[in-house]
């Protein structure tokens, strides 16, 4: 019997990271009226994705850190959501259909030394997004929250079909 995730409204970042590792026992399941994509397939997805938003971040010149209008990131950031099937993420954060236990595990843990760097992150290191811009450290953690659980649910969804 597999256990019921439940992704509340909105969460913190660590909480998150929890439901994340509590979903990798279920690493290869699927349904596919709710996703193409396994169960380990989002974890795997979630980890590159905030491993590179980190990476990124760690490589930033916080001075030339400048905030800018942008739609697309009031929308996402305002409703704490991202819609589904509306964008499509770019190659490198797209891992293949086939991941298994261990590289799924190896990137939790990469993504996990790599959040250790967090707390001496400047406030205005930053990564750019594809569709929002830069986004600095306090946006990118939101971001990066959003993201997970815009996963979360479609993981929720999957476990409770």
């Amino acid at each position: 019997m597999m256990q019921p995730l439940h992704v509340p409204y909105f969460m913190n970042f660590h909480d998150s990271l929890d439901q994340i590792k509590s979903a990798l026992q279920h690493f290869d399941t699927i349904n596919q009226k709710i996703s193409t994509k396994t169960i380990g397939w989002h974890i795997h997805h979630l980890c590159l994705t905030n491993s590179i938003v980190i990476k990124s971040m760690l490589k930033s010149d916080p001075a030339k850190f400048e905030l800018v209008d942008n739609p697309v990131r009031e929308n996402v950031m305002g409703r704490k959501t991202i819609m589904r099937g509306r964008v499509q993420a770019p190659d490198p954060l797209n891992p293949p259909d086939d991941g298994d236990r261990v590289i799924i595990a190896e990137a939790f843990a990469t993504m996990n030394e790599l959040l250790e760097t967090w707390e001496h992150l400047d406030d205005n290191s930053y990564f750019t997004h594809p569709h929002m811009g830069k986004l600095n450290k306090e946006l990118a953690l939101k971001f990066m929250t959003i993201h997970n659980m815009h996963h979360l649910k479609i993981i929720e969804e999957i476990l409770a079909a």
